[in-house]
């Protein structure tokens, strides 16, 4: 995530995890498509 800063507003009982791995899989789809 070299340079990248994501900021995400969620609700008190929304999962953490889950957040994270939506940020995991959302620079993924950017690495594949800037193929960087």
């Amino acid at each position: 995530y070299a340079s990248l800063y994501f900021c995400m507003c969620i609700d008190q009982d929304d999962n953490e995890l889950e957040v994270l791995e939506i940020i995991h899989h959302f620079v993924e789809i950017l690495d594949r498509y800037f193929g960087s």
